[in-house]
C-alpha cells in the first residue's frame, strides 16, 4: 500500500468504510458511540453511548500513535458495571480486527484489513439513527428535514420541552400545511383496523367482514359500514373531504384480489399430508440436477467480493413479491444470506458443494454484497433458474410453492452419515441407507418425552442409536429363537457443514440452540441459524446472528426489513420459538 493511498484511508469519513473510522481523534470527557458488540453483560454493546475515559497506545511503525485500548465511561447504561481496577461504568474497549470495503474519492473500492476500535464520535446524529432514543438535553437542527415525519422524530426525542432547542430557523410549513395524503390514508386505515378489532374481540364482526390481506379485509369493513365507517371521534385532519372516494377500487395483483384471497390453500395442503412425504422413494431422494443450467446467472464471477461480519448488524431481508407470490424463497434466502455475508468465500465453496442451484444462490448473493443488484433481483434470478428446469413446480404468478419441494431442488443429495443395523446376539449387521443432510424430525411417541421436554437433540440422538421392532432373520434361521432384534445406529462418515431439520407433525417439539454430533469421539457443534414457520398459506423466517441475536422476518411486514426481538445463548429457554404467531416451526437450520 502506498502512503498516499493509506493517508487517503486514514482522512477518510467513516460513512466510506462501514462505519469504522480509519482515524480517531480523541480528547478527554468526548461523547462517544460504541458500534460493536463487544460484551453484552458489559453493557459494550452497539448503539451504547459514553464518554472517553482515558487510552492506552503505542508508537507504530508509521510514526503515528495507535490505539490499544480505549476506557469509556457508559452514559447511563441499563446496569451498572463495576470491572476491579476500574471506576463504576468504566469499561476497557480494545481494538479489533475487521476486513472492510473501503470506498476511495474516486469512488473506486478497496477491500482491507484494519485494527481500529469500533466507536464513533458522538456529537450528533440524523433523525434516523436517533429513533428510538431520548434526550434529557436536545438540540435539534430542522433545516433540513423534509417530511412532517422528520420533524416528529427530531422533536420527540426530548424528554421535556424546556431542555430542547431549535438552534435555527425552519419552515413552519413542515408541521402547519397538514400531511400529506398518504399519511393520512395511512391513519385512516389504522383507525378502521382498530375498530375491526374492537368488533371481533366484543364477537359483534358479522361474517361479511373478513380478509386474509389488509386491503380486502378494510374493503370489506367499508362496504359492510358504508358512510359510517368514517367515525366521529376521528381526528379532522383525516377525515374524507366530500370529494373523496372511501372506498378504493380493487387492483388486480395478489394484495386485493378477493377470489385469490378466498382460495388460500390452508397449512395442512400447503405442507402437504405426512405421511405421504414419509413414503418418498430413494430414488426420488437421489435425484441429481444437472451440473449447469442454461442460465447466465450460474456463471461464477471471478471478481469475487470477500468479507467477514463483524458485527450483528440488523440482517438483510427479501420483500413480498404480490405480482409473483415468493415468501418460500424469502424465507429461506433470508436466512441463507445471514450465513453467507458471516463468510462470503468460505459458504461461496460450501454452496457450490451443494449443486448448481445453490452456487447460483451464492454467485447472486456476491452480486448483492458487491452493490451490482438488489436482494430481490438476486433472489428472482434464482427463481427464474428453477422454473426454466421445473416449470410445473415453481410456476410464475400468484401460485404458491410447496417449501418441501424448494429445498430438495436448492440442494442436491448430500449424505454424511448411513445407517447400520446391527443384531446385539449374533453381531449380524447390514447396510440400510445414507443419511442426508436433510433430517426429518416426526414426532416419537416415547414415554419419557412429555411435550414440555422434547425437543430436537433428543429426538435425533434416539434416531442416532435405537432398537428396532425388527426381529434378527440370521437368529430365527440358526435356531436361537426370533426374540433378538436390531438395533439401528447412524455411522458418521463426517460433519455437515449445514443440517436442515424439517418438523413433522409436531408442535411441542422445541429447537435446540446447539446440536452436538460426534465424530471419531470427537464433538462437533453446528449453531442453530434460521427457522422457517408455516401456516395459513404464507412462510416467515426467524435468523439467529452469530451473537445470539434474533430477528424476525415476514416480507408481508415492515417493508421486508428484518426486526430485532430478543438475546439467547445456550441456557435460553426456547420454548417460544416454536411458533410465530398462527405459524408453525417447520425448518429448523444449523450450521457450522
Amino acid at each position: 500500500m502506498t502512503d498516499h493511498l493509506r493517508n487517503t484511508l486514514w482522512n477518510s469519513s467513516p460513512c466510506t468504510s462501514d462505519h469504522i473510522p480509519g482515524r480517531l481523534s480523541l480528547c478527554i470527557g468526548m461523547p462517544i458511540m460504541i458500534r460493536h458488540n463487544d460484551a453484552t453483560e458489559l453493557c459494550i454493546t452497539k448503539g451504547q453511548e459514553g464518554f472517553v475515559a482515558g487510552w492506552d497506545s503505542h508508537i507504530g511503525p508509521q510514526s503515528k500513535q495507535v490505539l490499544n485500548t480505549l476506557f469509556v465511561r457508559l452514559h447511563k447504561p441499563p446496569k451498572n458495571i463495576q470491572i476491579p481496577g476500574l471506576p463504576l461504568n468504566v469499561v476497557p474497549i480494545p481494538r479489533t480486527t475487521t476486513t472492510v470495503r473501503c470506498m476511495l474519492p474516486n469512488d473506486s473500492t478497496r477491500t482491507i484489513h484494519r485494527e481500529q476500535v469500533v466507536v464513533l464520535p458522538n456529537f450528533a446524529m440524523t433523525d434516523y439513527a436517533s429513533q428510538g432514543k431520548s434526550r434529557e438535553e436536545n438540540p435539534v437542527d430542522l433545516t433540513h428535514c423534509y417530511s412532517t415525519q422528520s420533524y416528529y422524530t427530531c422533536l420527540s426525542r426530548s424528554t421535556s420541552a424546556a431542555k430542547t432547542i431549535i438552534l435555527q430557523g425552519f419552515s413552519e410549513k413542515r408541521i402547519t400545511s397538514g400531511i400529506g395524503g398518504y399519511l393520512r390514508q395511512e391513519f385512516r386505515e389504522l383507525e378502521m383496523l382498530n375498530d375491526i378489532t374492537y368488533l371481533k374481540h366484543m364477537g359483534e364482526l358479522p361474517d361479511n367482514v373478513s380478509g386474509l390481506l389488509r386491503n380486502p379485509l378494510i374493503r370489506s369493513y367499508q362496504k359492510y359500514k358504508g358512510n359510517a365507517c368514517q367515525s366521529s371521534d376521528w381526528h379532522p385532519a383525516i377525515k374524507w373531504n366530500a370529494n373523496e372516494s372511501k372506498i378504493k377500487n380493487p387492483e388486480d395483483n395478489g394484495t386485493w384480489n378477493v377470489e385469490i384471497n378466498n382460495g388460500i390453500i390452508n397449512t395442512a395442503f400447503l405442507l402437504r399430508n405426512t405421511k405421504s412425504k414419509n413414503k418418498r422413494s430413494i430414488n426420488d431422494d437421489s435425484e441429481i440436477i444437472d451440473n449447469k443450467l442454461n442460465n447466465d446467472s450460474l456463471h461464477k464471477d471471478k471478481r469475487m467480493c470477500t468479507k467477514t461480519m463483524v458485527d450483528n448488524e440488523q440482517p438483510l431481508g427479501l420483500k413480498w413479491d404480490s405480482v409473483n407470490y415468493s415468501c418460500a424463497y424469502d424465507a429461506i434466502f433470508t436466512i441463507l444470506y445471514n450465513v453467507w455475508h458471516d463468510n462470503p468465500a468460505l459458504w461461496t465453496q460450501i454452496f457450490a458443494s451443494y449443486g448448481s442451484f445453490m452456487e447460483a444462490v451464492s454467485f447472486n448473493f456476491n452480486k448483492l454484497f458487491c452493490k451490482q443488484l438488489s436482494f430481490e433481483i438476486a433472489r428472482n434470478n434464482v427463481r427464474y433458474a428453477l422454473h426454466s428446469k421445473y416449470p410445473d413446480i415453481f410456476k410464475e404468478g400468484e401460485y404458491y410453492v410447496y417449501i418441501d419441494q424448494l429445498c430438495s431442488k436448492l440442494w442436491e443429495p448430500h449424505s454424511f452419515a448411513h445407517i447400520q443395523e446391527c443384531c446385539s446376539n449374533c453381531n449380524h449387521r447390514r447396510i440400510i441407507r445414507e443419511v442426508d443432510f436433510k433430517i426429518p424430525i416426526m414426532n416419537i411417541e416415547e414415554a419419557h418425552w412429555n411435550k414440555n421436554n422434547r425437543c430436537i437433540s433428543n429426538i435425533l440422538n434416539w434416531k442416532m442409536n435405537h432398537k428396532t421392532n425388527k426381529k434378527c432373520n440370521v437368529c430365527a434361521g440358526n435356531g436361537n429363537g426370533n426374540n433378538n432384534y436390531y438395533e439401528q445406529s447412524w455411522i458418521i462418515d463426517h460433519v455437515p457443514n449445514m443440517i436442515i431439520c424439517e418438523i413433522i407433525d409436531d408442535v411441542y417439539i422445541k429447537p435446540d440452540i446447539e446440536l452436538i454430533i460426534h465424530h471419531n469421539n470427537i464433538p462437533c457443534r453446528l449453531s442453530l441459524c434460521g427457522i422457517i414457520y408455516g401456516g395459513g398459506g404464507h412462510f416467515r423466517s426467524r435468523i439467529i446472528d452469530k451473537s445470539g441475536t434474533v430477528w424476525f422476518h415476514d416480507g408481508m411486514l415492515n417493508e421486508g426489513n428484518c426486526k430485532m426481538e430478543h438475546m439467547i445463548d445456550l441456557l435460553s429457554d426456547t420454548n417460544w420459538l416454536r411458533q410465530s404467531d398462527d405459524k408453525q416451526m417447520i425448518y429448523c437450520l444449523y450450521r457450522k
